[in-house]
């Protein structure tokens, strides 16, 4: 993220895909609150950032809890990588 942040690739209206269908371990919820720094407008309502998640089971709740450590953001789950990528695609035509 430090690395994106200072190639100015971090910007408000990013589509992001995060697959994490074969993690395996624990989540370091503390990193995950310390990316806020590097994209502070995650935080502020009626940002265009989009972020589409492919879960395996048993993370359901993944989702909703990223959500509220990210509230600017609209956070979408799914199983597969084309619905995945049709809704980033979707979200960017309308934007």
């Amino acid at each position: 993220m430090s690395i994106a942040a200072a190639a100015g690739m971090l910007r408000p209206d990013n589509r992001v895909l995060v697959d994490i269908r074969k993690f395996r371990g624990s989540v370091d919820w503390g990193m995950i609150r310390e990316m806020r720094r590097y994209a502070p407008w995650v935080s502020r309502p009626g940002q265009r950032i989009r972020c589409a998640y492919l879960l395996p089971e048993g993370f359901g709740s993944f989702v909703t809890i990223l959500a509220s450590f990210f509230p600017g953001a609209r956070h979408r789950a799914f199983r597969d990588q084309a619905s995945a990528l049709r809704w980033l695609a979707e979200t960017r035509a309308a934007a």
